[in-house]
């Protein structure tokens, strides 16, 4: 189910970047940053709405029946370039797929309840290796067929690639019943989320992840704005730019897999989780010195494919490890504030950075004409801040373990318990 999720959303970004990249696409992306952080909370809102009226299961079913339907639509209308529609089209990818794929999370949680926590956190691995090569999958198949047909095509191959994970939902759902839940009670019950945002911001370790996540998110803007500025200056057609495309993401995910599968449990137990946080501010400050002497579009494609490769897998699982001192009742409420709030926020700023850049460029003599140096600049200084905040954030673990303020109980060692749907629209790629 996640895997054909996962070989559909490629096949549909790349569709999706290949055509809104030419013909001065480029200069309407600021709106569609803008409006992504607007509709993150109500697209959530609105599949939980889904889920309560018709239950999860069944929307977890309709949903990338809907999408793939939704898909063949836009196939009939997509051109090359900007414009209200195209726009659309760019924030439907991340905001819809988002979701879907949140829901194919919910079914690991639905079929594997009260089972043993070994047992899931195998199958949870299995999930997640699945998810990564199923994107694997589908930017080859992306590539292959991107010599021969055009990027609509892609879409209509995307809707049927998605459209085929319903049925693998249903016979999950029909031959792996749910187990039933423990009768006896494993964790303190819940607190209504607003009695916790005021205490949680006095916390300090908190704090640290706040700023994180914001310079964070911040960086990840960046540095896909650069390598989309590139890309729309490369003057590809429309089937170069997806073929382009497709062995990005496919290099991007190959490498997110084998980083995961490799790299990540053994750097884990060799430098500790701020170690692990500390992989990926500190390799992009190392590749920025390249950037910054060459705007070529394979400068910005190799800073893009370390970020996208590196988040996917060593700083993915070490951040969600970073809520464990955060107590339970309280762990939705600070994943909420951090991977909600800070990333919209940043990605606001960015947005509104952007646009007055991009306005400048269209007022004079275009992008070609305009130093994007400050860009590199301003990420080079959020990439500082975001190692010295993270530096700070291993200062304070001791310290939070330790106060009455930051833990009202013993240390909770499981998986943190926030939303998916939450999660995944806080970490887009």
């Amino acid at each position: 189910h996640c895997l054909s999720i996962a070989a559909a959303s490629v096949l549909a970004k790349t569709a999706r970047d290949a055509l809104y990249f030419q013909a001065g696409g480029i200069y309407h992306l600021p709106f569609a940053y803008i409006g992504m952080a607007i509709l993150s909370p109500p697209t959530a809102m609105a599949m939980l709405a889904a889920m309560r009226r018709i239950g999860a299961r069944r929307t977890r079913i309709a949903a990338p029946l809907a999408l793939a339907a939704v898909l063949a639509a836009f196939a009939a209308f997509v051109r090359p370039g900007g414009g209200v529609i195209m726009t659309v089209f760019f924030m439907l990818i991340p905001l819809a797929y988002g979701v879907v794929l949140a829901l194919g999370w919910l079914l690991g949680a639905d079929l594997l309840q009260g089972a043993d926590p070994r047992e899931r956190a195998r199958a949870y691995a299995q999930v997640g290796a699945a998810a990564l090569a199923g994107s694997v999958a589908g930017a080859i198949v992306a590539r292959v067929l991107a010599n021969h047909v055009d990027p609509p095509i892609l879409l209509v191959v995307a809707g049927a690639v998605l459209a085929s994970s319903a049925p693998a939902a249903r016979r999950a759902q029909r031959g792996c019943p749910p187990r039933r839940a423990p009768t006896t009670p494993t964790a303190p019950p819940t607190q209504p989320l607003e009695d916790g945002f005021a205490s949680l911001m006095r916390i300090r370790y908190l704090q640290l992840l706040l700023g994180i996540g914001l310079v964070a998110s911040l960086a990840g803007i960046l540095i896909e704005f650069q390598f989309y500025i590139a890309a729309a200056a490369s003057d590809n057609s429309g089937r170069e730019n997806a073929a382009f495309f497709a062995t990005l993401y496919f290099a991007l995910n190959a490498v997110a897999l084998l980083v995961q599968v490799v790299v990540t449990p053994r750097l884990q137990r060799r430098v500790g989780l701020v170690g692990s946080l500390l992989v990926l501010p500190s390799a992009l400050v190392g590749l920025t010195p390249a950037a910054i002497l060459s705007t070529s579009l394979w400068a910005r494609t190799t800073m893009r494919l370390a970020e996208g490769g590196l988040k996917s897998s060593i700083h993915r699982v070490s951040w969600e490890q970073s809520y464990l001192l955060i107590p339970s009742r309280q762990r939705a409420a600070a994943k909420l504030l951090v991977d909600g709030t800070a990333a919209r926020l940043a990605e606001g700023v960015a947005a509104l950075l952007i646009y007055s850049w991009l306005a400048l460029a269209m007022r004079d003599e275009g992008l070609r004409q305009q130093s994007g140096s400050w860009i590199t600049y301003l990420l080079l200084l959020a990439l500082l801040v975001w190692i010295a905040l993270t530096r700070a954030l291993g200062r304070a673990q001791s310290l939070a373990s330790e106060s009455d303020a930051a833990l009202e109980g013993p240390l909770d060692e499981r998986i943190p318990d926030c939303c998916p749907i939450v999660a995944t629209l806080g970490e887009r790629i």
